[in-house]
């Protein structure tokens, strides 16, 4: 009698388990399918619906690492733009007095090439960083709710 009432309690068991798990799974699915945002494109997605990246700052929660990471790419993505713009005019000033000054304008050139590869590792970062910052914004949602 006993072995058979211990039989029971193990097979109920697992079955509940089981639905436990298959309910669980279900809930982190449809949390998952509203929740997580993605990159496609020039905007992200949500729920199927695609925004413009320009608003994304309003997907993560104030005082999190995720947004964090967020404003660490805003600074990056920030300085991008300006060693970009720093390059052109450097180039336009360049290509202006090289012809009354080659030393000079040569230099303006080379200076603009310096400013513009700056650029570049500063947007190749703000990119990672703002790729980190949506992924533990997703960790986040998905730990938080499930």
């Amino acid at each position: 009698m006993a072995k058979s009432v211990c039989t029971l309690l193990i097979i109920l068991s697992i079955n509940w388990s089981d639905a436990q798990a298959q309910y669980d799974s279900a809930t982190l699915k449809s949390i998952y399918e509203k929740e997580v945002i993605y990159f496609s494109g020039g905007k992200y997605v949500k729920n199927d619906v695609k925004y413009k990246v320009k608003n994304l700052a309003s997907e993560f929660k104030p005082n999190t690492p995720a947004f964090d990471m967020y404003l660490a790419h805003k600074a990056d993505y920030h300085n991008g733009r300006f060693y970009a713009a720093a390059g052109l005019g450097l180039y336009i000033a360049g290509i202006i007095i090289s012809d009354k000054n080659k030393i000079g304008g040569y230099g303006l050139l080379v200076s603009g090439a310096v400013a513009t590869s700056f650029s570049l590792h500063f947007q190749l970062r703000a990119d990672k960083k703002m790729r980190k910052a949506v992924w533990l914004r997703n960790q986040d949602v998905l730990l938080q709710r499930y």
